[in-house]
């Protein structure tokens, strides 16, 4: 019996994970690649992301993600982005590691990119539970998910900007959910466009004060989650040297989120902090997530530059 018990609980909090299988950053506007495979090199630089979020920080089991995002521009037209991630959920862990690939085109006032990711996937339990007094080691089904679920992932998405101000984002996740491995858990979901998040939004200088206000929005629908929107405000002073930022988001999980950090030439650095509505707030530190970034100039400008000053 307790067999049966204990796998049931290994379906429900995979459940969980799939929950928050996508979009779990509320730093997606510092680095739209970390939601959106357009996304990948579509500034034409290099860029490095380590990621670290604390879901409901004390609170024993919480979620943790750690996440490394690489996105550059290869060649005038072509970007590539690479992601691994990890994330832990008491005994429950999810790794990934995915491609990310974009085409750009357009003029001096407008661009978009269209983006294609590929990912591997794995959920498993960790071999600490072993330990566990109430668990049989020789229990096969507990042996299976040891090994872990296994997916293989496709994706795709749009980005695009208008005078290097309005910008606009899809992206439609797991458009292909494959699974690779024999383990008989769940099920494969290929329903095409049943799952999506979207983002749009506007730069404004405030030459005044020498600063930038950029609000936008970011809706998401996603796998066992209900609807959602995020509502925010992001403002850029001492020209985009000091980064601050607030952010609603009401649906599943009603939050209220803030953002700091700055950009000093190459190097970024980014905290936020936000506090749920729910009662479960009462049990937790509410949550902290921590974005450090370098970015370099792509090869082409280097080469433009070069050729420009010899000419």
């Amino acid at each position: 019996m307790r067999y049966l018990l204990y796998t049931c609980i290994f379906l429900f909090s995979s459940v969980t994970l799939f929950a928050q299988e996508e979009a779990v950053y509320t730093q997606y506007n510092i680095n739209p690649a970390w939601v959106n495979p357009a996304y990948s090199g579509f500034n034409e630089d290099h860029n490095i992301f380590l990621n670290y979020r604390n879901n409901w920080a004390d609170f024993e089991g919480s979620p943790r993600n750690f996440s490394a995002n690489y996105n550059g521009a290869v060649t005038d037209r072509i970007g590539l982005g690479v992601i691994v991630g990890n994330e832990s959920i008491g005994e429950l862990k999810d790794f990934r590691a995915g491609l990310a690939y974009s085409y750009r085109f357009g003029d001096k006032s407008w661009k978009m990119s269209l983006g294609l990711n590929t990912e591997y996937e794995s959920y498993s339990l960790s071999g600490s539970v072993l330990s566990n007094p109430n668990v049989d080691p020789t229990d096969p089904i507990l042996t299976e998910a040891l090994d872990g679920i296994q997916f293989f992932n496709v994706g795709a998405g749009f980005y695009g900007e208008y005078d290097e101000k309005f910008f606009v984002g899809l992206s439609l996740p797991k458009m292909i959910n494959a699974r690779i491995d024999e383990i008989d858990f769940v099920e494969s979901d290929n329903e095409f466009f049943r799952y999506f998040t979207f983002m749009a939004g506007y730069r404004l200088p405030v030459a005044d004060y020498d600063m930038k206000l950029e609000p936008s929005i970011f809706m998401k629908r996603l796998r066992n989650v209900d609807f959602q929107i995020d509502v925010n405000l992001k403002a850029l002073f001492l020209q985009e040297q000091l980064v601050g930022g607030i952010t609603y988001s009401n649906g599943t999980g009603d939050r209220l989120g803030f953002l700091i950090g700055t950009q000093l030439k190459a190097f970024r650095l980014y905290y936020g902090y936000d506090v749920s509505f729910q009662e479960f707030q009462d049990y937790a530190n509410g949550s902290h997530e921590i974005t450090v970034g370098f970015n370099w100039a792509s090869l082409s400008k280097k080469t433009s530059t070069k050729e420009s000053m010899s000419n």
